[in-house]
């Protein structure tokens, strides 16, 4: 596990810019450098940004190598010695432990920290009896765009991406879905894993899209990767 390294030093700094080069603060409108272990960062970068990665992911020994990591690494956070690496998380990707529903030391395993809850009252709904108001579904680093057009054009620049792609098939996307208004919510490390509903509506059934692992941050977006796509996600 990545947890633990330095990611307040210069190099850090210096990698996190790199990978994370767009993040803005809006209520400053500074620049800000997201918290990401240099070993992490580094990698990003060399598979996402340089011709060298370019190659690397034209091979079907990569994808092998990328799933079977996600897999352990998932496996590994379910598992209760998983437990003794939530306060180097909390160090590296700089959490505020504070916000959480449980003290730190309740959490058994690092993914039950990961998807831990907030304490009540610190998320209030905007206008919870307005059905036609739309909410974040989560804390996160957050774009919105008036159509998929521009979000295409100016953030997801895999060469595939489209909204008939993300859905998968059984979706009408012919009409209003094309031209719909698009908002893109990359949840870090540092963030609470917990999604909930953007507006009022009942679950019926959820899909799994996708069957590849690429990481999320914008290195991976802004490549000739379609990550959006091509990724495991639930529709």
């Amino acid at each position: 596990m990545p947890y633990g390294q330095d990611s307040k030093g210069p190099v850090a700094r210096l990698i996190s810019k790199v990978a994370t080069p767009c993040l803005i603060d809006r209520k400053t409108g500074k620049q800000l450098t997201e918290p990401m272990p240099v070993g992490i960062g580094i990698r990003e970068w060399l598979l996402y940004r340089t011709w060298i990665g370019h190659l690397l992911l034209l091979l079907p020994t990569t994808w092998w190598i990328l799933t079977w990591q996600h897999h352990r690494v998932a496996r590994y956070a379910d598992s209760e010695k998983s437990k003794k690496g939530i306060p180097s998380m909390i160090k590296t990707y700089q959490i505020d432990a504070s916000a959480a529903e449980k003290p730190v030391e309740e959490y058994k395993t690092l993914q039950e920290f990961f998807t831990r809850r907030l304490k009540p009252g610190l998320r209030p709904v905007d206008q919870p009896d307005n059905p036609a108001h739309a909410v974040q579904p989560a804390d996160s680093r957050c774009v919105v765009y008036p159509n998929v057009d521009a979000a295409h054009k100016f953030w997801i620049k895999g060469q595939r991406f489209s909204v008939r792609r993300l859905l998968g098939p059984g979706y009408d996307t012919q009409d209003h879905w094309e031209h719909a208004a698009i908002a893109i919510n990359r949840l870090s490390p540092s963030d609470i894993h917990r999604l909930h509903a953007s507006v009022t509506g009942t679950v019926v059934k959820i899909r799994t899209r996708g069957n590849k692992f690429m990481a999320s941050e914008y290195a991976a977006v802004h490549s000739h990767m379609n990550s959006m796509t091509e990724n495991e996600h639930g529709v």
